[in-house]
């Protein structure tokens, strides 16, 4: 099963990438709102794509994007993942933040640089 499931991770590999790169180029900013419609509603449209049944959710704070896709499995797998950002205005940035660059970075090999890459898109 497993290998199975790694093989077609392996196969799509670069329409992965790309729905990645697209999610991390757009701005998300939790504390001025900066995009965060936009994200929502992106977020609602690929899952929706993937086959799901989505759904956002309004919350005091900010919408929840609830989306089920049923395989038929005799397993549930339950992600959580954020999809807003803090700013991006600090200095240091070894590519602009919003570009979801790949780039050769020391030991780490082939990397994309940008805000949420790590801890909250890229989960």
């Amino acid at each position: 099963m497993l290998e199975s499931v790694l093989a077609q991770a392996a196969s799509d590999f670069a329409d992965h990438l790309e729905l990645l790169q697209r999610h991390l180029r757009q701005p998300s900013i939790s504390p001025t709102g900066e995009g965060i419609t936009e994200m929502v509603e992106m977020l609602a449209a690929d899952l929706t794509r993937l086959g799901g049944r989505t759904e956002i959710v309004q919350t005091p704070e900010f919408p929840v994007v609830y989306s089920r896709i049923d395989a038929g499995a005799p397993c549930t797998v339950l992600i959580h993942s954020m999809y807003d950002v803090v700013e991006a205005d600090e200095p240091g940035w070894l590519a602009p933040p919003f570009s979801a660059t790949r780039m050769d970075l020391w030991d780490f090999g082939d990397c994309i640089v940008g805000r949420g890459a790590e801890d909250t898109k890229g989960r």
